[in-house]
């Protein structure tokens, strides 16, 4: 008999090729809930709510002195003082195109930093795709802020809480990269010497990145020392640089002459029984927060989404959390609300009260935190429960991914669908106007008349005002500024 060779035919297309270009289509579509937000930098501009009070001061008394006198009068943030100094488009010519590359450079700075660390971990194999698991970080950053505005369009935000949020975010991947023993000891030393910057740079923005600073080096100093490790001499130095940033910043006159503004006369901000009874408000704030943010079906899709993205391999595991049991898994999780609790106890101390500037700062946090517990978790429930194993299914995550676009393009209070419309429909004549009133302040200068400041809308067009841009209200002394910016010693504020 002859033999019968049978031939198989090879596949078109390799399920290695076909892997690859549903990632790319997935890159591209998670790159397009971003887009809106770079778009929307082209209708940014000055805010009259601060900015030109700022610039006059820069101005008037030039930068160095515009620092000294805000750090003995307002605030001890020296690296927010030294950004706002040097980088006001309002103290140079072009102002309202620098305003723009400053929006651009912040969203783009927000996702490299993002980007620099899941790149430092895949060095480890600990991630996978970081370009893809950034671009999912950042989509879910961006729809769980209840405001965009002040993080990415407002100059004297992103100056503070975003400049410390990326700052902190630097200084992990630094972190990280000097406990990656496959690099040269001359690579970790500059990666320690990074850390150093970060920190100093980063306690000098906002207090809240100040105590999350604080807590994450305090935590490692004890973990290292605990495991004699060889990197534990390098975290003590590095809290103890915090610790002289910290005292430099929060012991300004400033921070008292502007607590003083919040408090009544009778009032002992330093009072133990304020004190306590402030933690406690931070400790129930901060759980109702995560209870509120945790319940987003969004980040529930996200996190499904994102664990394919992490590595859990048994031979792998070597570090303290790499192997996870119960204990470690809750303790992780009590440890991230205590720190969290932390980072709102100022606001909670010298307000009573949490301000949206500060809960945007921790939502990125909480978010950071909740990918790292997320893929802890998983790790120790996976071998345990199948249903945990089924959600890496193909099945499962074209669901998750279908259902995650959906929400980010059809959702109603999705930002980035919100972003679309600004983008079609409010931003381009709100821009308009705003851009004619500053015109018609230019005008009242080279007249001599006395300058209008109206409303950019009236009430019944209330519909029209972006809800994705800056839009504060602007107050009296604001006003003020920005006619005497202009050279306009009169001004009238109508509503």
């Amino acid at each position: 008999m002859s033999k019968v060779k049978e031939r198989v035919s090879a596949p078109l297309i390799s399920s290695t090729q076909q892997e690859r270009k549903v990632s790319r289509v997935w890159m591209v579509l998670l790159a397009l809930t971003i887009l809106p937000f770079l778009l929307l930098a082209c209708y940014t501009y000055p805010s009259i709510h601060d900015n030109y009070l700022t610039a006059n001061a820069i101005l008037r008394g030039g930068r160095a002195h515009y620092i000294v006198k805000t750090y003995y009068t307002w605030s001890g943030r020296y690296s927010e003082l030294v950004l706002k100094a040097y980088l006001e488009p309002l103290t140079y010519q072009n102002a309202w195109q620098l305003e723009k590359i400053g929006a651009v450079g912040v969203i783009l700075g927000f996702f490299a930093s993002i980007y620099g660390l899941l790149k430092v971990l895949a060095k480890e194999k600990k991630i996978k795709s970081p370009f893809a698991s950034s671009l999912l970080l950042f989509t879910l950053f961006l729809n769980g802020l209840s405001s965009v505005g002040p993080v990415f369009y407002w100059f004297d935000g992103y100056t503070a809480y975003t400049a410390g949020i990326i700052i902190f975010l630097m200084l992990l991947s630094c972190l990280a990269a000097m406990h990656q023993t496959q690099r040269s000891s001359y690579e970790r030393f500059f990666y320690f010497v990074g850390a150093c910057l970060a920190t100093i740079v980063g306690v000098g923005t906002y207090e809240t990145v100040l105590l999350a600073l604080g807590w994450l080096l305090s935590t490692g100093l004890i973990v290292t020392f605990k495991q004699k490790g060889s990197t534990r001499w390098w975290w003590l130095s590095l809290f103890l640089l915090w610790l002289l940033s910290a005292c430099f910043s929060l012991s300004a006159p400033g921070n008292l002459s502007r607590a003083a503004t919040a408090l009544p006369s009778d009032t002992h901000l330093f009072a133990v029984g304020r004190i306590m009874v402030s933690g406690v408000k931070s400790l129930y704030f901060m759980s109702s927060m995560l209870l509120s943010w945790s319940n987003n079906l969004l980040l529930i899709l996200g996190t499904i989404v994102l664990l394919p993205f992490v590595t859990h391999r048994q031979q792998e595991c070597s570090s303290f959390l790499s192997i996870p049991k119960a204990r470690r898994v809750i303790s992780l999780l009590l440890w991230l609300v205590a720190g969290l609790s932390v980072c709102i106890f100022p606001s909670i101390l010298v307000y009573q009260d949490v301000w949206e500037h500060t809960w945007q700062c921790v939502y990125g946090f909480f978010l950071l935190g909740w990918a790292f517990s997320a893929s802890i978790a998983f790790r120790w429930l996976r071998p345990r429960y199948a249903i945990f194993e089924r959600a890496l299914t193909d099945k499962v995550q074209l669901v998750c991914r279908i259902a995650f676009l959906l929400i980010c393009f059809g959702g109603s209070n999705s930002n980035t669908n919100i972003a679309y419309l600004d983008l079609k429909f409010r931003a381009p004549e709100y821009y308009q106007r705003t851009l004619q009133r500053t015109l018609d302040m230019q005008q009242a200068q080279y007249s001599g008349k006395v300058g209008r400041v109206a409303s950019v809308l009236s009430a019944p067009e209330s519909y029209k005002q972006p809800k994705i841009l800056y839009t504060v209200p602007y107050n009296d002394n604001d006003v003020v500024g920005f006619a005497h910016y202009y050279g306009v010693d009169s001004v009238l504020a109508q509503p």
